[in-house]
């Protein structure tokens, strides 16, 4: 009976082995795929950001493209 056991569970030792090395190689896509998708959201972010401020600036200051073309004549 003892032997049974025995046979029993170190048929399930391959198979642990086995998911353990799969969830090991896996891991470092999964971190490298959130680093990833941080990453671009934090860029998309500042993006948006630098146009917004763009678009407020060129609002309120005032332009001086008729002077500098004036100038230039």
């Amino acid at each position: 009976m003892r032997n049974a056991a025995k046979c029993r569970r170190d048929s399930k030792l391959p198979l642990v082995v086995v998911l353990l090395f799969l969830v090991q190689t896996t891991t470092g896509c999964i971190v490298l795929a959130v680093a990833d998708t941080a990453i671009t959201a934090a860029a998309t972010v500042a993006k948006v950001s630098i146009k917004t401020v763009g678009a407020i600036a060129d609002t309120v200051i005032p332009s001086n493209k008729k002077k500098d073309m004036e100038l230039e004549k």
